[in-house]
């Protein structure tokens, strides 16, 4: 029987997802308790999960706190609580809208929190604060942050000439390699420099960039985040310049890999990729756009290898011949592209298709969930067969679905496969829990097989008038809302029973059903109406 030493257990640990596996793991044996308490750094999902006092009490040799991600609560009670240095492990991008944790930027100015903390990785905004209080951090060596170019000069200077620092890990655009390259690097030896460029604003490194970065010095590391001619390009391979994918500002461990436009058909691009092992990969502007080099791009990703982890594939402005894509992806969005794109062995459930040009992009929507549409040619497969402008919907399986389309398209209601109603569209329909919202309606619909525990919601907005009939089953509550500006007309709203309906904006000619509870028609007009159960209507 294998046995695992405790070196090996204490890894196990460290990556132990919640509370309850932790719990699981110590009650094993006497031998996995043990390992437990003698951790001297706390695993690494735990601090989103559980209070950090009780982290300090769960590991009692605790020497390092190790914080991944954002935090996003008070840390001030840690001055008081244990000795432990502080690793502050965040993601380096956050979005926009959220911004740098306030609790944690506060921090950094404090008497108490920069003289324990090892590892930092710290926001653009953070950048200016860090700066001025750099001389605090007495026990630091590692430090992940960006460079911003000549307006973060002076604070970028300061952070990197700090003595204690052994690592400093940064990265830039490739329009600053010329004030990187000016740096005089070997002034500080005792540090290693790690530098990531990345292609933005319509521009990459240039030949005389990669001979600037390429003198160096030995301690300064030169990554490129995206794949161009300096990685594929023999003419650069003496260069000390390593291929290394971003990581996902959105996902810690998610790789991102970026190919230049002009580079899709590059005969090395599939070794590369295959060894990123990419969750995403992303297609951009050739920033040279060599027509030359676009109009012959035809790439099959079927022909790489089934481990191959590429998830999601975004396009955006960029041109080629045809696409063929893997059957990992789930994710497809694509802006502004020029070229055919087949996605017919995907498992896709998110797709957004923007301004493509005049080629077909065909796509098999069986799983998808998510979809976003312009007028952009599209054809729609399900199961292997292709519909017009046709998608469909499972009910009374817990799924959430979000269409958007601003063509005339249809909508299927499936149960297990058996279609139980359809209605025709032009907007948006979502479907959310047991709720259904619909924007625009263009023909009449029969969706009384539609069950209340499937749907027992439907809102259906910005109904034009026309001689519509609307049927419904049983359901819960169904709210209809006309335009505003001048009331729908509506021929005919049947149902079997309706515990609460709304209706506003809209001129109903016939309203008849079997049961409704609650009437609201405040902002309506019904010309006749027959229920069947007049004693538990209400009116507003």
């Amino acid at each position: 029987m294998t046995r695992l030493e405790p070196f090996y257990l204490r890894n196990v640990v460290l990556y132990l997802p919640t509370l309850s596996d932790l719990i699981n793991f110590v009650c094993i044996n006497k031998k996995s308790c043990d390992v437990s308490e003698s951790l001297y750094i706390n695993p690494f999902n735990l601090p989103q999960s559980i209070p950090i006092q009780k982290i300090v009490t769960l590991f009692p040799k605790l020497e390092t706190l190790y914080l991944p991600y954002e935090v996003d609560y008070n840390l001030s009670f840690l001055e008081n609580l244990g000795t432990f240095i502080i690793e502050l492990r965040r993601n380096y991008k956050t979005p926009k809208s959220q911004g740098p944790s306030k609790s944690v930027t506060s921090l950094l100015s404090t008497e108490w929190f920069p003289k324990r903390v090892r590892k930092l990785r710290i926001f653009e905004q953070e950048v200016h604060t860090f700066a001025d209080n750099i001389s605090k951090y007495v026990q630091l060596k590692t430090v992940t942050f960006g460079f911003k170019g000549n307006d973060c000069m002076e604070d970028f200077m300061k952070i990197i000439t700090h003595k204690t620092l052994r690592t400093v890990t940064f990265s830039a655009a490739a329009y600053h390699a010329n004030l990187i390259s000016a740096i005089d690097f070997s002034d500080l030896s005792d540090t290693q420099f790690n530098i990531q460029f990345f292609a933005a604003v319509n521009s990459e490194l240039s030949i005389e960039d990669v001979q600037k970065l390429s003198k160096l010095p030995p301690n300064v590391c030169v990554y490129i985040s995206y794949l161009s001619d300096i990685i594929l390009e023999p003419l650069y391979k003496t260069k000390n310049i390593t291929y290394l994918p971003f990581l996902s500002e959105k996902e810690l461990y998610r790789t991102v890999t970026k190919v230049l436009n002009k580079n899709l058909n590059d005969k090395n691009l599939f070794s590369f990729i295959q060894k990123a092992l990419p969750k995403e990969l992303q297609v951009v502007k050739d920033f040279t756009q060599q027509d030359d080099k676009t109009s012959v791009i035809k790439v099959d990703f079927t022909n790489l290898k089934e481990e191959f982890c590429m998830e999601i594939v975004v396009l955006q402005e960029v041109r080629f011949v045809e696409l063929i894509m893997p059957k990992t992806v789930k994710i497809l969005k694509m802006k502004s592209v020029e070229g055919a794109v087949k996605a017919l062995v995907c498992k896709l459930e998110d797709v957004k298709i923007i301004k493509h040009g005049r080629d077909k992009v065909e796509i098999e929507c069986e799983n998808v969930k998510k979809y976003k549409c312009d007028r952009s040619r599209v054809d729609v497969m399900y199961k292997g067969k292709k519909y017009l402008n046709t998608f469909f919907m499972a009910v009374g399986e817990g799924l959430s679905y979000d269409i958007s389309v601003t063509q005339t398209s249809k909508l299927v209601f499936l149960r297990k496969g058996e279609k139980v109603g359809q209605l025709v569209f032009c907007g948006k329909v979502c479907l959310n829990d047991t709720t259904f919202v619909v924007n625009d309606v263009k023909e009449s619909f029969d969706l009384s097989r539609i069950h209340n525990n499937e749907i027992n919601t439907f809102k259906i907005n910005e109904m034009r008038s026309s001689p519509f009939k609307l049927k419904f089953g049983e359901v819960q509550n169904v709210k209809i809302m006309g335009n505003d500006e001048n009331e729908s007309y509506i021929n005919t709203i049947h149902f079997d029973k309706i515990e609460r309906m709304k209706l506003s904006y809209c001129c109903i000619e016939q309203l008849k059903g079997n049961e409704l509870t609650n009437l609201d028609s405040n902002d309506a007009f019904i010309a006749n109406q027959t229920i069947e159960n007049y004693g538990i209507i209400k009116y507003y």
